[in-house]
């Protein structure tokens, strides 16, 4: 299984990759922001993303639109991991194409 992991800093990355790792995940990327995601999603295919929702240059929200877009018919699982705790926030992560999110 191939995971994008998405989040602008770079201990929070660090630590999801390192547990994704531990647990037999080795096929993980990483990208700082939404554009960068977009970017890596093109040449690496994830088949699951951990995606942040505050990030500079393109939040969350927007990339996991844009990340679903781009899937078309293929299901990509977008998992938002985020601080918001907020009900809007956390309804809005699943109306921008979240399947899930981790507060």
């Amino acid at each position: 299984m191939k995971i994008l992991i998405v989040d602008d800093e770079p201990v929070n990355r660090f630590m999801l990759r390192h547990m994704l790792e531990e647990q037999g995940y080795p096929e993980c990327e990483e990208a700082c922001d939404g554009i960068e995601a977009l970017e890596v999603a093109e040449r690496f295919d994830p088949d699951l993303v951990l995606l942040d929702v505050m990030m500079p240059r393109m939040n969350g929200f927007d990339t996991a639109a844009k990340l679903k877009f781009r899937a078309k018919d293929f299901y990509l699982p977008i998992i938002f991991i985020t601080a918001l705790e907020d009900r809007d926030s956390l309804v809005k992560c699943l109306e921008s194409g979240g399947d899930d999110f981790f507060s």
